[in-house]
């Protein structure tokens, strides 16, 4: 079940939205418990740029948990989407990364990546220096699970831990003979799917995923800023796509 202000940002309807801030909707109410977001979460997942900007002025909360059932929080769900400029915002917000926030930067990173959106990638992962805490969240098989709830997730982790205890014992008490598997077509032939893969990967790396046109008019002052001024996080790639979209919007340049 949505809120009326939830509603009207879903749809975009900033008349109607406006009219409930004015009666004093409530801009931080939580989420449905499955599949629920909150009107900042449906913005960012939708890529609604100038909504997500009234939505901080207005002091919405950037790090409010997801629902607890197939829940995304509000950059999660723009980098699933490939919400570059949203992302961007999220960040420049200052929505928490580290800490308590950094579950959901690596499972952003890990949403874009999984829908094919590599600069998105770029971008999340330019915000700041990858850590060890990362590379272990990262190969937490439990965080990409719907359920996120610490109850559901200490669950998984014993299950998790259960099975390679059994895989460890199974192992252990079997015989293998390895010099079957020497010099073997199998080894070589994965090493070579594995090279074609890198090789796909690193061209889908060098893309550029387009945004709208209407994002632009928003960034392009700020990406022309050249005075020295220490710019915002993901700067260098917003110039890179700036470069890459003028030709084709030559009224950015005027």
């Amino acid at each position: 079940m949505r809120t009326p202000l939830q509603a009207a940002v879903a749809l975009g309807d900033t008349t109607l939205f406006e009219r409930l801030i004015t009666l004093g909707a409530d801009i931080n109410e939580p989420p449905a418990v499955h599949g629920g977001v909150t009107a900042l979460q449906t913005a960012s997942i939708k890529g609604y740029y100038g909504l997500v900007k009234r939505l901080l002025d207005l002091q919405a909360d950037p790090n409010a948990p997801g629902a607890v059932i197939s829940g995304r929080t509000a950059l999660e769900g723009a980098a699933e989407h490939g919400r570059l400029d949203v992302v961007q915002l999220l960040l420049n917000s200052g929505v928490e990364t580290c800490g308590s926030g950094r579950r959901q930067y690596i499972r952003a990173i890990e949403f874009a990546r999984g829908k094919g959106y590599p600069i998105v990638v770029k971008l999340l992962r330019s915000h700041r220096p990858w850590t060890e805490a990362d590379q272990e969240l990262l190969e937490d098989e439990t965080l990409l699970r719907l359920d996120q709830t610490l109850v559901w997730l200490a669950k998984l982790h014993r299950m998790l831990e259960g099975h390679m205890d059994q895989a460890t014992d199974d192992y252990e008490t079997t015989e293998y003979e390895t010099s079957e598997y020497e010099d073997s077509e199998y080894e070589d032939g994965d090493n070579e799917t594995s090279d074609a893969e890198a090789s796909k990967d690193d061209a889908e790396e060098a893309s550029l995923n387009r945004l709208p046109a209407s994002t632009l008019e928003e960034t392009r002052e700020v990406l022309r800023i050249d005075d020295g001024t220490p710019g915002l996080p993901g700067d260098a790639i917003w110039a890179e796509a700036y470069e890459n979209w003028s030709s084709e919007f030559p009224w950015s340049m005027e």
